[in-house]
């Protein structure tokens, strides 16, 4: 048995799914594999049983920290958008372990508590819940709601530049246990960056990130992660 008690399990399930077609569900399925496969190797250093289908369309995974958990959840939300997902995180141990099978075979308290993180997620209408059975799941959850909201009212291009930012100067490798919010909102020349890879001007860049909260959104996705590594 497996002692540490900080592992995270995901559970995430497409928002009425039961709503759409056949053929949009083959398709959406397709996708999903193709994302499922993609995040595997992306994550392969973090995750601890594979990022799997447990049933239709509902997708499991473990990883050995909240915080990468939590990177990946929002990771791939951005990337299945527009398509809705529910997502629950659960903290806690990993008392079953069978080493090499796929997640579906793997159990524990932050599979029970991933569980009930989608139970409310579902109940009350959010994106994202995490549960690990402490006090602090509530400070860390409205946090979560608030990043989320900005991200929802995001045009399609704000969205865009979002996601080139976290790929130009990523968030989670700039946090220290003391940071400066400047440190994690602002690079030097980024702006310039991703101007030049997305083939427009740093002006427009610029006009994006400020109609589009994005300083914001990463001021709260840097606390969220700095809150999941040093208190939960």
């Amino acid at each position: 048995m497996l002692k540490k008690e900080k592992y995270c399990a995901v559970i995430a399930d497409m928002v009425s799914s039961t709503k759409i077609s056949i053929q949009e569900r083959t398709e959406l399925q397709l996708i999903l594999e193709e994302a499922m496969h993609k995040f595997n190797t992306k994550y392969k250093d973090s995750i601890e049983a594979k990022i799997d289908f447990s049933s239709g369309d509902q997708l499991q995974a473990l990883f050995n920290s909240a915080q990468n958990a939590y990177i990946f959840a929002c990771d791939f939300r951005e990337t299945l958008f527009p398509v809705e997902f529910r997502i629950g995180l659960g903290i806690g141990d990993w008392s079953i372990n069978f080493p090499g099978k796929n997640t579906n075979m793997q159990d524990g308290s932050s599979y029970h508590n991933a569980r009930k993180a989608f139970e409310y997620a579902h109940k009350f209408s959010k994106n994202m819940i995490i549960h690990s059975d402490r006090e602090m799941d509530a400070y860390v959850n409205v946090l979560i709601a608030q990043e989320y909201a900005i991200f929802n009212t995001q045009s399609p291009g704000q969205k865009e530049v979002f996601a080139k930012y976290k790929e130009v100067y990523p968030i989670y490798p700039t946090i220290k246990k003391e940071w400066d919010v400047t440190s994690i909102c602002i690079g030097k020349g980024t702006q310039r960056a991703i101007a030049e890879k997305l083939g427009t001007s740093r002006q427009n860049i610029n006009k994006h990130v400020r109609a589009g909260s994005i300083y914001s959104q990463r001021d709260l996705q840097g606390t969220i992660i700095l809150f999941l590594s040093n208190i939960l």
